[in-house]
C-alpha cells in the first residue's frame, strides 16, 4: 500500500495543468467529468463542515481585503489570533465571529467610542 503524503499548495506558485491535460479535459462532458471525480479515491466528497469552513475562509479573506490590512494587522485590530485568522478553513473562526467584531469596531468608530 502506498504512503499518503500531505501536500500544501503554494498560493504564490499555483499548479497549472499541462496543455495535454486541458485538451483531454476539454473533450469530456460534464457528466463524464463528474463520473471521473466520483471514481477518484483521492477526491472525497466535501462534508457540510468542509463547505462551511470554505465559505468562512472566503468571507474572512474578502472582509480583510476590504480593510486593506495585512493578516497580522487585521488580527491585531480586531482581536483575533494571527493563527486563527490565517487558517479559517480549520474551523478556528466562524464567519459570524469575524463579521460581528468588524461590525462592532465600525459601530464604535462611527459613534466615537
Amino acid at each position: 500500500m502506498g504512503k499518503t503524503v500531505a501536500h500544501a499548495p503554494d498560493p504564490g506558485n499555483p499548479a497549472t495543468p499541462s496543455e495535454a491535460d486541458c485538451t483531454c479535459l476539454d473533450g469530456l462532458s460534464d457528466a463524464a467529468l463528474e463520473a471521473a471525480a466520483k471514481a477518484d479515491p483521492d477526491n472525497l466528497p466535501a462534508t457540510r463542515t468542509m463547505e462551511t469552513r470554505a465559505r468562512t475562509a472566503h468571507v474572512v479573506r474578502r472582509v480583510r481585503a476590504g480593510t486593506g490590512l495585512s493578516q497580522s494587522k487585521f488580527a491585531a485590530r480586531f482581536g483575533f489570533s494571527a493563527a486563527a485568522l490565517g487558517a479559517p478553513d480549520y474551523g478556528l473562526l466562524t464567519a459570524s465571529e469575524v463579521l460581528d467584531r468588524v461590525r462592532r469596531f465600525s459601530d464604535s468608530v462611527r459613534s466615537g467610542d
